[in-house]
C-alpha cells in the first residue's frame, strides 16, 4: 500500500506550473508537496497525474492505497482523518473527493461512506503559492530542522537571531548579513552565498545554489 497523490480534474487551474509537472511537484515553502507528504507519511508516496505526464513518475501498483488530492493542504487533524480512513472510505468538501482509500483512483471509486469537511485549504491558482509561501517556510523550517544540529556561522557574516537559521553540510557563507529575525532562515547544502549578501527572513534556498 501507499499514499497517491493525485491530480484533480481542474488541474488546469494552476497552468502554466502544471504544464510541465504533477501538482504534487509544486513547491510552496521549503518543500514541494510530495516532500511534505513523504515527512508525515510512513507509506511510500507515488504520484498520479495526467496520461502525457505519468511517465515521469514510477508506476502505481494494483493494490489498495490511500489516494489524496495533491492540492489539499492540511493541517494536523485533517491528517489524522486521513490517515484513518478504512477501505472505501472518503473525506470530501466542496470541491470534491480530499481523500479515500481505494483500490482504483478515486474518479473511478465507488464511495461506500463519506464524510463532509468544511474550511480545508486546497492549493487552486498559482498566486496562492505566493500568498501562502510564508507561512509554510515557517511551518517546513520546524518540519525539516527538528532534532538535527546546523552548520556553525562563521564570524565573518553578521547575524540577527542565529537560532532561527539552519545551515546545512558543506555550505560556504563568508561576510554576509542573515537576518532572521523577521523569520527563519534555511540554506541548503553546498550553497554558496556571496560576500556583500543581504538576506532577511523568511528565506529559504535549496542545494547547490549561489546566492549573490
Amino acid at each position: 500500500m501507499a499514499l497517491v497523490l493525485f491530480d484533480p480534474a481542474n488541474r488546469n487551474s494552476l497552468f502554466p506550473l502544471t504544464h510541465t509537472r504533477a501538482v504534487a511537484d509544486l513547491r510552496i515553502g521549503i518543500l514541494c508537496i510530495k516532500e511534505r507528504w513523504q515527512y508525515w507519511s510512513a507509506e511510500e508516496v507515488l504520484v498520479a497525474t495526467d496520461a502525457y505526464l505519468q511517465h515521469l513518475y514510477p508506476a502505481i501498483p494494483q493494490a489498495q492505497h490511500l489516494w489524496v488530492d495533491a492540492t489539499v493542504l492540511p493541517d494536523g487533524a485533517l491528517r489524522n482523518k486521513i490517515a484513518g480512513l478504512a477501505e472505501n472510505e472518503a473525506l470530501e468538501d466542496d470541491h470534491g473527493i480530499i481523500a479515500i482509500r481505494s483500490g482504483v483512483h478515486p474518479a473511478n471509486a465507488v464511495v461506500a461512506k463519506s464524510e463532509l469537511v468544511q474550511g480545508v485549504q486546497r492549493l487552486m491558482y498559482p498566486w496562492e503559492i505566493f500568498l501562502w509561501n510564508d507561512g509554510w517556510l515557517r511551518y517546513d523550517f520546524t518540519l525539516i530542522t527538528e532534532g538535527l544540529t546546523s552548520e556553525s556561522i562563521s564570524h565573518t557574516n553578521n547575524v540577527l537571531r542565529p537560532d532561527m537559521i539552519f545551515i546545512e553540510e558543506g555550505a560556504e557563507i563568508e561576510f554576509a548579513t542573515l537576518n532572521a529575525s523577521t523569520g527563519p532562515i534555511f540554506i541548503g547544502k553546498d550553497t554558496i552565498i556571496m560576500e556583500g549578501a543581504c538576506i532577511r527572513g523568511p528565506f529559504a534556498v535549496g542545494e547547490k545554489n549561489v546566492i549573490k
